[in-house]
C-alpha cells in the first residue's frame, strides 16, 4: 500500500429513519479510486473489538454509548462523528493497525481497490509455556544458541527479599537453559536449577562462558557454561550486598567489568575473569530514607556509572577510583521510580511511572550537557513501563508494559507496533543476534519469541489537512534547541545547586525539517524551567508527549475562558484531521489528579500560569 495516496475522513451523517440509527459516511480515496462506505457506531465498536480480539493494543478511543438509544441531537452526533473520525485515524496512522485485515474490511480495501497487503505485526514463532514463577531476566548467547532465563515468585505474598506465607515452599527461584535454532523457531529445555533463594537478574559473559545470577539473599552466583552438553554448574559465589541484587550489567569495552546493584544501596564494581571488587560503596546517604537504587548502566569506556532510584532520580557516578565519585544527578518528572534504564552516545532513556522519558545527550569538554526531547506515553491507554530494550545500531526502541509490548519510533516519537505479549506484565525484553527476532519474558512465566515485520515498511500514515494552526510531528534526531538544558557537573559542592538553563528559547521544540512550530508550556510559574533537574532543585513539569499519532502539551491546563475561546476558533475549521480531545479536570493525567485539599492548591498556581 502506497500511504501517500490513502486519503480518509468521515465528512457527514444522516439519520437513517426518525428515531432510528444513525449511518456515518468514511469517504476513501486511494490514488485514482475513490468509494463511500456507511457505517453505524454499532460497526466501529465491533471494530475495535475485532483488533483487540487479535492482540492490538493502545487502541484510540470511542465515543461512549448512549443509554438512551442513538443520540438525536445535532450537537452530539457532531461531536460523536468527529470522535469516530479521530479513531479511524489513529487506526490507519500506526501500520500495525493500518495493515489489519479487520480495518481493511471495514473500509472495503479488498473488494475496490484489489489490494494484497500483509499484515503488520509482530508474530510468535515459539513459547515456553507457563512456568512455575514470573520472568526476572533473560540472558542470549548467540555464539551456542541458547536462552537463559531466570524466574523469581511475584506473588501477593512476598517482601522484597523472602516470601512470607503461611507455608514457604522450598524453591523461590529457578534458571532455565533452553536450546534453540539458528532461526529461533523452537526452544528445547536443556537444564531446570531450582534455587533457594529468587533469582532477580542475570548477567552472561560469553568469552568466559560465565553466567552471573543476582539472588535476593545479596549473592551473585557464578556459573560456568558447558558449550557441549549446554548445562550450567554453580563453581563460585560472591557475597556482594547484605540485601537483594537489584540489577546486573556489564560495559562493551575489553576491560570486562560488571556493576552489581544491590538493595541496600550499595554499588560493586567487578572484575569478570577474578571476581575481585575494583570499586564500591554505599550510597544510601545520597539515596535519602525509604530510597533504593532500582536499575542502572554501566558505561566503562568512561568509567561512568548511571544509577536509577526508586525516588524517580538518576545518580551519575565516576567509578574509575574507589571510593565511586558523585557526579550529577537529575530528576524525571513526573516523579515515579526508575523501573527502566537504557542509552547509547546520543540518548538517554528512563523508564518511570506510564513514561519513557529522552534525554538528549551532548559530550561537551569534560562534561556532559543533557536536555529533554519528548516524553513517550501511551495516553489511550496508560500502564507502567516494566521493562525497556534499545537498540542504539537500528535505533529500534522497544518497552514492556502490562500486557503489551511497544515498538517506539525514534523519529516521530510515536509507536510503530503495540501488540499483547503476557498478561500481567512484560518483566523483561532481549534482543538476539537477527535484526527480525525478539525475546520477552512475562509474569506468568512463559518467555516468547517474536518475529518482527521488516523496519522499513513500518511507515507512520499522515492524514492530509488544510489545518494550518495544527503542528507537525516532530523528528527527535531534527529537534533545535528547547531552551532548557541541564549540565552534569563534576564538582560535588556544585550539585546540590539548580543547573544551568539556558533559555534563549524558552518553551519551544523546533523542526529543522519544518518552519512550524508549538509551543510547550512549563508546570511552574517560570517557563525556562528544566524538566529534567538537578536532585531536588527540580520542579518544572512541562514536557512534550507523542501519544498515538499527536504530539501534545499534556501539562498545559487552561481556563474556562480560553477553553471557551479556542472552541470558539476551532468550530469552523475542517474535519479532515482529527484532534485529541481536550484535557479537562475529569481526564487529568494521573501525576496531576488532585490527591488532596493541598493538590488543589497546586492545580490553581498550575492554571494561572497560563492565563
Amino acid at each position: 500500500m502506497d500511504i501517500s495516496r490513502l486519503k480518509v475522513a468521515v465528512p457527514s451523517y444522516q439519520i437513517t429513519e426518525e428515531g432510528g440509527p444513525v449511518a456515518y459516511l468514511v469517504t476513501v480515496e486511494y490514488g485514482k479510486l475513490s468509494w463511500d462506505v456507511w457505517r453505524r457506531y454499532s460497526q466501529f465498536a465491533q471494530l475495535y473489538r475485532d483488533l483487540t480480539r487479535d492482540g492490538h493494543c493502545a487502541l484510540p478511543p470511542l465515543p461512549p454509548k448512549t443509554v438512551a438509544g442513538p443520540p438525536q441531537d445535532p450537537r452530539t452526533l457532531a461531536d460523536r462523528r468527529h470522535r469516530l473520525q479521530y479513531f479511524l485515524l489513529e487506526l490507519l496512522r500506526r501500520p500495525d493497525t493500518r495493515t489489519s485485515p479487520v480495518v481493511l474490511d471495514f473500509l472495503l480495501f479488498a473488494e475496490q481497490a484489489s489490494l494484497n497487503i500483509p499484515h503488520l505485526r509482530p508474530s510468535c514463532l515459539c513459547s515456553t509455556g507457563v512456568q512455575r514463577f514470573a520472568v526476572s531476566s533473560i540472558a542470549f548467547s548467540p555464539v551456542n544458541r541458547v536462552v537463559f532465563v531466570s524466574h523469581e515468585d511475584k506473588t501477593g505474598l512476598f517482601r522484597l527479599g523472602r516470601l512470607w506465607s503461611l507455608v514457604e515452599p522450598d524453591e523461590f527461584g529457578m534458571i532455565n537453559v533452553w536450546a534453540t535454532d539458528a532461526n529461533v523457531n523452537s526452544l528445547s529445555l536443556m537444564q531446570s536449577l531450582k534455587t533457594q533463594a529468587k533469582v532477580r537478574c542475570l548477567l552472561l559473559d560469553e568469552a568466559t562462558n560465565q553466567l552471573f545470577a543476582g539472588h535476593d539473599d545479596g549473592k551473585v552466583a557464578v556459573y560456568l557454561f558447558d558449550t557441549e552438553e549446554l548445562k550450567i554448574e554453580k563453581v563460585k559465589e560472591l557475597d556482594l550486598h547484605t540485601a537483594a541484587v537489584m540489577h546486573l550489567v556489564s560495559g562493551k569495552s575489553k576491560q570486562k567489568r560488571l556493576l552489581s546493584l544491590g538493595f541496600d544501596g550499595a554499588i560493586r564494581v567487578v572484575e569478570i575473569g577474578n571476581h575481585q571488587v575494583l570499586s564500591g560503596g554505599r550510597l544510601t546517604k545520597r539515596l535519602g530514607s525509604g530510597v533504593h537504587l532500582t536499575v542502572g548502566h554501566f558505561d566503562d569506556e568512561s568509567d561512568t556509572a548511571y544509577l536509577g532510584t526508586s525516588g524517580g532520580q538518576v545518580l551519575v557516578y565516576g567509578v574509575k577510583n574507589n571510593p565511586p565519585t558523585f557526579v550529577q544527578g537529575l530528576t524525571v518528572h513526573p516523579v515515579y521510580p526508575v523501573e527502566a534504564l537504557c542509552m547509547d552516545k546520543m540518548y538517554l532513556f528512563v523508564g518511570h511511572g506510564e513514561y519513557v522519558s529522552v534525554i538528549s545527550i551532548e559530550q561537551r569538554r569534560a562534561e556532559q550537557k543533557f536536555s529533554k526531547v519528548a516524553i513517550l506515553t501511551l495516553r489511550d491507554s496508560p500502564s507502567p513501563v516494566l521493562s525497556m530494550a534499545y537498540d542504539s545500531l537500528e535505533k529500534r526502541l522497544f518497552v514492556g508494559y502490562d500486557p503489551a509490548i511497544a515498538w517506539w519510533s525514534i523519529d516521530s516519537g510515536q509507536p510503530l507496533c503495540v501488540w499483547e505479549a503476557h498478561g500481567g506484565g512484560v518483566h523483561h525484553l532481549a534482543f538476539t543476534d537477527r535484526a527480525d527476532i525478539i525475546i520477552s519474558g512475562g509474569d506468568s512465566g512463559n518467555t516468547k519469541v517474536w518475529r518482527l515485520p521488516p523496519a522499513k515498511d513500518l511507515q507512520l500514515w499522515q492524514p492530509a489537512s488544510t489545518d494550518d494552526d495544527s503542528p507537525k510531528e516532530p523528528r527527535l534526531d531534527h529537534l533545535g534547541p528547547t531552551g532548557e538544558r541541564a549540565g552534569f557537573v563534576e564538582d560535588e559542592e556544585e550539585s546540590d545547586a539548580a543547573p544551568v538553563l539556558h533559555a534563549a528559547h524558552p518553551g519551544i521544540l523546533r523542526s529543522q525539517s519544518s518552519e512550524r512550530s508549538f509551543d510547550i508550556h512549563g508546570l511552574g510559574p517560570k517557563s525556562g524551567e528544566s524538566l529534567f533537574s538537578s536532585g531536588n532543585q527540580a520542579k518544572g513539569t512541562s514536557k512534550a508527549t507523542s501519544v498515538n499519532g499527536f504530539w501534545e502539551c499534556s501539562g498545559a491546563i487552561p481556563d474556562d475562558g480560553q477553553k471557551q475561546g479556542n472552541a470558539e476558533k476551532t468550530s469552523g475549521e475542517p474535519t479532515s484531521r482529527p484532534r485529541a480531545p481536550s484535557l479537562t479536570k475529569e481526564k487529568l493525567p494521573t501525576p496531576f489528579g488532585p490527591k488532596s485539599e493541598d493538590d488543589d492548591e497546586e492545580l490553581d498556581d498550575i492554571r494561572s500560569a497560563f492565563t
